[in-house]
């Protein structure tokens, strides 16, 4: 789960850093700040505070300088994750 969650959020991050410099925003001057919204259910294989620290981690790479805003984000990432067990 973590290779596919860093590979997506680099991916994303990337391409909105290239944006807002290439669009030569106001957010390019300073680092984005941003909030996670992340749930899970049926499953207790995912540890949210990991999560939270892997996000965190991969902004501090990518983006020094970034916070967490959770009233008015620039980014929002949100990631809801449901296991779902069929029975017959």
């Amino acid at each position: 789960m973590m290779p596919a969650l860093t590979a997506m959020l680099t991916n994303h991050l990337t391409k909105y850093m290239k944006e807002t410099i290439d669009g030569e925003s106001e957010t390019a001057k300073s680092p984005p700040s941003y909030a996670v919204d992340f749930k899970v259910r049926n499953t207790k294989a995912i540890d949210k505070q990991e999560v939270y620290d892997k996000v965190a981690e991969l902004f501090k790479e990518q983006s020094p300088g970034s916070s967490v805003n959770l009233t008015k984000p620039d980014l929002h990432i949100v990631m809801h994750v449901s296991v779902l067990n069929t029975y017959f």
